[in-house]
């Protein structure tokens, strides 16, 4: 199997961190390439982290590569991770991409940046402490981890994106940041420079649509939303 990643490419860091499951199940060769090296002959745009699988098929989607690695480390599939990858696919990513966006292409601060994602990180915060488990889908991480931890890494390794208040996401994210695979991950992606490695990546990535950052209005109907779930 041959695992394509770039530096500076978000999707990179979880494969990257999922990938040291398949080590002695499998061969992985990893590569790295140009953002826009073409690895996928019928792709019509270059697209990484890419799997090759043995087949000469090819996996190219951040999540279905984390998936592949964990099956093949004998993980069994239940239903709370994937009910959290579709979550980190509908509700966090659009959250998070325009918290990017904003911090690294336009250069802007604090609550500009986290408005965006607070409601996402909140949810987290919140289901991990109600779970009182230290890890998304219970006492063992699991695949969820790995793709909330790799999409969340670059906004949350500045201290500033990660507010002091949601300690059960602190916890969590430590747990999983002090972990060698993820460090490693970081590392090779990130090269040091944290979130900016992404520039290049994020500038390419269309301008957020106001939906998406829905914080900068400030609209009441998200304070509304907050309370209510208090209540559980």
């Amino acid at each position: 199997m041959r695992l394509f990643v770039s530096d500076g490419v978000p999707g990179c860091l979880p494969v990257l961190a999922a990938a040291g499951r398949a080590r002695g199940r499998a061969e992985v060769l990893i590569s790295t390439v140009g953002p826009e090296d073409c690895v996928v002959p019928f792709l019509t745009r270059p697209k990484v982290p890419v799997l090759q699988l043995d087949s000469g098929n090819y996996l190219f989607s951040t999540s279905a590569i984390c998936r592949y690695f964990f099956l093949l480390s004998g993980w069994e599939q239940d239903d709370l991770t994937n009910q959290w990858l579709e979550w980190e696919a509908t509700e966090l990513q659009p959250a998070l991409s325009a918290a990017l966006y904003y911090l690294v292409v336009q250069g802007k601060k604090g609550e500009d940046v986290l408005g965006s994602v607070r409601r996402a990180l909140t949810h987290i915060d919140h289901s991990l402490s109600r779970q009182n488990c230290p890890f998304l889908a219970g006492e063992t991480e699991s695949l969820a981890d790995i793709v909330l931890w790799g999409a969340l890494y670059p906004l949350l390794q500045d201290p500033a994106y990660l507010p002091e208040e949601l300690s059960a996401l602190h916890r969590w994210f430590q747990t999983l940041s002090t972990q060698e695979p993820c460090q490693r991950a970081a590392e090779t992606v990130l090269k040091q420079q944290g979130v900016l490695a992404l520039r290049p990546y994020l500038q390419k990535q269309p301008q957020p649509s106001p939906a998406e950052g829905r914080a900068v209005t400030n609209e009441p109907e998200e304070e509304e939303l907050e309370h209510h779930h208090h209540h559980h």
